[in-house]
């Protein structure tokens, strides 16, 4: 029963349909009783009829196909119950991502360095000054309404982004080079909110946080092959390739999987040009 067990497992036969499964096993089975009677009676020498040997051979195929049953109904058992439980930790993971959504996004340095750079222009640029006073208000807001609000238009998470980076520039400059490259036709459909939002900052946190050279922050979003592409770019390297990334990038895993299931796909690596691309795919009827 081990070895069969371990060939059910290494032929992958357990991800077959019930239904052809047993196409499979059933001759399988009878072919393995034939080889199995046929060694034991070699090893006793012992006479035996053709008609005994096929009943032999028979009793110990129908006891592989009783152990064939029994294992696949505690396999696939077993396999729900896992699915329940990914089910849960997954629901789990998302509430917790809810959760953090405000702790990770309202980000105490962030505030702390736009206020006083908004303090600074008071003098030197009054108008710029209420400009940005108003795009900070407009950007907490938009954070606290995200911890209630399941999904968003696309084009109210990227007028948000605008905000976060027009105040991210007083303090980057020139340094921060934006590119804004959005189809139209992207701008109605539905995402979950903070999910560009997340993906821009992380990006200023690692491209312009860890140099003093000019940091190219591109957002490109785009049909292609029925997908919703959505890459946010930023100039530099990660040391390690990864398709999920840290703790926050982690969560909006989570919290996407939770929206789109398996019609969403995540990654983020070196791209070429020294750039790093984080790349979300949605499909279109998803």
């Amino acid at each position: 029963s081990h070895v069969l067990r371990i060939i059910l497992q290494k032929r992958n036969w357990l991800a077959l349909k019930f239904s052809h499964l047993l196409l499979r096993f059933l001759p399988f089975s009878f072919l393995s009783a034939t080889v199995i009677q046929s060694i034991q009676f070699a090893i006793t020498s012992s006479p035996i009829s053709t008609s005994n040997f096929f009943l032999y051979t028979g009793y110990t195929g129908a006891n592989l196909q009783v152990w064939f049953l029994c294992y696949y109904f505690y396999w696939n058992s077993k396999q729900k119950q896992l699915k329940e439980l990914e089910k849960l930790e997954l629901a789990k993971r998302l509430q917790e991502a809810e959760l953090n959504v405000l702790k990770s996004q309202i980000n105490p340095h962030f505030l702390f360095n736009a206020l006083n750079n908004i303090r600074s222009l008071v003098r030197l640029d009054p108008e710029k000054a209420r400009h940005m006073i108003t795009n900070i208000s407009d950007f907490i807001r938009y954070i606290l309404d995200a911890g209630t609000q399941k999904n968003i238009l696309l084009s109210e998470e990227l007028h948000i982004v605008d905000q976060y980076l027009m105040l991210e520039s007083i303090q980057y400059g020139e340094r921060m080079q934006v590119q804004m490259e959005v189809n139209e036709s992207t701008l109605n459909r539905r995402i979950p909110p903070m999910v560009i939002q997340l993906l821009v900052e992380n990006a200023v946190k690692h491209g312009l946080g860890k140099t003093d050279q000019p940091v190219l922050i591109k957002v490109k979003t785009h049909l292609k092959n029925e997908k919703l592409n959505i890459e946010v770019i930023n100039t530099g390297r990660i040391k390690k390739q990864t398709s999920e990334g840290g703790i926050g990038l982690k969560n909006l895993v989570g919290r996407m999987k939770m929206f789109f299931g398996e019609s969403f796909s995540f990654s983020i690596k070196n791209t070429e040009n020294n750039t790093v691309t984080a790349t979300i795919q949605i499909l279109q009827n998803a």
